[in-house]
């Protein structure tokens, strides 16, 4: 099945003029930040929008936005009610889960329907930018910033750190698991 084109445009507005022209079929982001990734559920029916306010659920087939996930700083310096920027997003291989990698160093599960935060992961020193689930959904990988450029397994059943691969000389920029889920691979920024 075929799923018809959604486009999600981020608008930056001209503060003199009250028109935005968009493309034909763009659907505009108003006030929701800049988009940072985005992951489709992998039945298809739920669409991932991260951004640098949140994390936004939409029904790919109608466009229409079903929910909306806030990450909020776990950093008691930081005002509580300060969104926080998410960087990258990832589907559990079942679906029932949303992973997100945040500019706090802060890896959260969701529940991926209700929007609850399931879990936070802890590690990573000023920012985590990627995530990757393995393939049986046991294990996440999340990849450091400039300052942290590791990558770290987590047990997702017991939230415990499994490991943290070292060696990279700057920030991870994209990660994946091979099908066999005996490899973990990393990309970074040369």
């Amino acid at each position: 099945m075929c799923i018809p084109p959604l486009r999600l445009r981020t608008v930056a507005a001209n503060p003199y003029s009250t028109q935005v022209a968009l493309p034909e079929g763009a659907k505009a982001r108003f006030g929701k930040g800049s988009i940072n990734a985005i992951a489709y559920a992998p039945d298809g029916t739920r669409l991932a929008v991260s951004s640098t306010l949140g994390i936004w659920i939409y029904d790919p087939h109608s466009g229409e936005e079903l929910e909306v996930f806030v990450a909020r700083n776990a950093d008691a310096a930081v005002m509580q009610t300060a969104p926080v920027s998410i960087g990258d997003i990832a589907f559990s291989p079942n679906g029932q889960t949303l992973a997100s990698a945040g500019y706090d160093s802060v890896v959260r599960l969701w529940d991926a329907v209700t929007g609850e935060q399931k879990a936070i992961f802890t590690g990573h020193e000023r920012s985590a930018l990627q995530i990757a689930f393995s393939p049986d959904g046991q294990t996440l990988a999340s990849g450091g910033g400039y300052w942290d450029p590791t990558v770290r397994l987590w047990d997702i059943s017991s939230g415990r750190q499994k490991a943290i691969l070292t060696g990279h000389e700057s920030a991870i920029t994209s990660l994946a698991f091979s099908a066999s889920r005996c490899t973990a691979v990393s990309r970074l920024q040369s």
